[in-house]
């Protein structure tokens, strides 16, 4: 099983911190933890309404409104690939904004410069940008490798019907509410308004 790269820790991250040693360097369960690591992932990727943690390209409408500022549903902005104003969205060059009259504030909220609005329309704002991390941020990390272990280690456990494994690399779904509370916490601040 290949890693994915957008996951949260890898398998390194999860040889340390459950201490597993072996001669030759290769672990005996790799494609099952590196299956459960894609599956932690991404269920704490689909929790927080995120396509990843990693930066991503995401676009989204919003109604201009006569407004100065946009709240993308995603942060941190890394970068904006354009944003278009446009009352018959068609969102072609013509109506790409000048990035000189628009700056990102606080990584999650873009402002246009003084005096400057949105057209009055509803869904007439197309907004292209970048959201993640460059790099995963520890608390993140920690929480996955937590989860990882701890269902690696209850793999077996009679009666826990939402954590069997089957090491075919098909995985039960792996239910959110088995989740450690830290982790709940944890996650909640990554969380983007609106999720599911």
């Amino acid at each position: 099983m290949v890693e994915n790269p957008t996951a949260l820790c890898n398998l390194e991250d999860l040889k340390l911190y459950m201490d597993i040693k072996t001669e030759d360097g290769e672990v005996d369960d790799a494609d099952l933890l590196i299956g459960l690591i894609n599956q932690i992932t991404a269920t704490m990727e689909t929790y927080c309404g995120l396509l990843h943690f990693t930066e991503t390209v995401y676009t989204e409408y919003f109604d201009g409104a006569g407004s100065d500022t946009l709240y993308p549903d995603r942060y941190p902005i890394t970068s904006v690939s354009g944003i278009y104003d446009d009352g018959s969205r068609i969102f072609d060059e013509d109506t790409k904004l000048n990035p000189s009259i628009y700056f990102v504030a606080d990584n999650n909220t873009i402002l246009l410069t003084s005096y400057n609005t949105f057209g009055d329309y509803r869904r007439n704002v197309k907004l292209v940008y970048v959201a993640g991390f460059a790099t995963i941020p520890e608390d993140l990390k920690l929480i996955c490798v937590k989860e990882v272990a701890r269902l690696f280690r209850t793999r077996n456990d009679k009666g826990m019907e939402s954590r069997s494994i089957q090491n075919n690399n098909t995985f039960s779904r792996y239910v959110l509410d088995t989740f450690l509370p830290e982790s709940i916490t944890i996650l909640n601040k990554y969380r983007v308004k609106g999720a599911k």
